[in-house]
């Protein structure tokens, strides 16, 4: 896009290695992030290797960032908003008041934790090698959820996902196929029928959304996918039940998410923009994929790094989201509202998006001036 701004505003909030940390320990899961403002990284001591430390930061003030030891934490996850650190070495999580200094809640799993990641500030959810809990931190313990089927054993557990209405949930891994191939396994659970299915998925996402013909909101299994032997993904929608009254019948779409020949690229995080019903798509080598969630359509595709991105949160500040890279930089990315104006201007996209999104933009017509 020529003479104008890009459609996709990308701001770099800070650089890890300027706090000291080692790019090799810039990795998943050392680096967590728990919200747009609570990032986590467990890392060597800068004044003595041989002992770990905690440090938490938020990007958009990384000079106030606090540190503390961690020596025997294989894995450490800060609270979102709340002055929680949660620590785990082997079975056993335990969650620091570090306002307080003192021990907030303790309790073993009996089972190694693969995965854990906190739905809100309230709840932790905790993915053993065998079964999926939920723990609200103001109980002793946590609710047992689900065993997830044997196909997600296999792969590396990667993300986990619950609808508005705590009624789905979603779990995610990767796993490498012979060809060399990173391949995705997701598992999508009803709590009401207490039932689960795997599909071939990289990536998922639960958001909430008001579909064009529907009066009440429904929740939304999107899931983006690459084969092994395929030039192109494809990106999912599919309308969740039960159906409500006022409705319209259930729906799914689908969409294509054009990936270059003969990469080994493949998408790696779901982030939804509730105020624009619109999905940012990040693949693992930095592609990013803006598409419609209500038909599934791509936008726009640009390449915001050469770098992985390996960590991903939403931001309802900016309406974006942050990310991490592997070489330390952590990044807002937003979309520019009067550049997506012009971009429907000058691009064909479907009518149904543009005069969705038109209002939303601050506009009550628009004028086609290319095609």
């Amino acid at each position: 896009m020529s003479n104008s701004s890009p459609l996709v505003r990308i701001t770099q909030l800070m650089q890890l290695q300027e706090l000291g940390i080692k790019s090799s320990q810039i990795t998943f899961p050392r680096v967590t992030l728990s919200s747009a403002t609570s990032l986590c990284v467990r890392h060597d001591d800068p004044q003595n290797p041989a002992k770990s430390r905690a440090t938490i930061i938020n990007p958009y003030n990384p000079d106030s960032s606090s540190s503390w030891p961690i020596n025997d934490a294989d894995s450490v996850l800060v609270n979102p908003s709340r002055p929680l650190l949660v620590l785990r070495a082997g079975s056993v999580t335990q969650i620091y008041d570090v306002e307080q200094k003192n021990l907030y809640r303790q309790y073993d799993f009996w089972q190694r934790i693969t995965f854990w990641i906190w739905l809100d500030s309230d709840t932790l959810a905790v993915i053993t090698s065998g079964d999926v809990y939920h723990w609200n931190i103001k109980e002793l313990e946590p609710q047992w959820m689900f065993s997830p089927c044997s196909e997600m054993w296999s792969t590396e557990i990667v993300g986990y996902h619950q609808d508005h209405n705590k009624q789905w949930l979603a779990i995610s891994g990767l796993r490498l196929s012979q060809s060399g191939h990173v391949t995705g396994q997701s598992q999508l659970y009803s709590m009401e029928g207490r039932l689960g299915q795997v599909i071939e998925a990289q990536a998922v996402a639960l958001p909430q959304y008001t579909f064009s013909l529907n009066k009440h909101p429904s929740s939304v299994f999107v899931a983006a996918v690459r084969g092994s032997q395929k030039k192109s993904g494809q990106l999912h929608v599919i309308e969740l039940g039960p159906h409500k009254p006022g409705n319209a019948s259930l729906i799914t779409s689908r969409g294509n998410l054009p990936f270059q020949t003969g990469s080994q690229d493949f998408p790696s995080a779901i982030q939804y923009m509730p105020k624009l019903g619109l999905l940012f798509i990040l693949s693992k080598y930095g592609f990013l994929f803006l598409s419609d969630l209500g038909s599934a359509q791509l936008i726009y595709t640009v390449q915001i790094t050469t770098n992985i991105i390996f960590a991903t949160i939403s931001d309802t500040k900016t309406e974006g989201i942050v990310g991490v890279c592997k070489n330390g930089k952590v990044l807002s990315l937003s979309v520019c509202k009067h550049t997506l104006y012009q971009f429907l201007q000058r691009h064909t996209v479907s009518p149904c998006i543009v005069h969705r999104l038109l209002p939303i933009l601050g506009y009550t017509k628009y004028k086609v001036t290319s095609v």
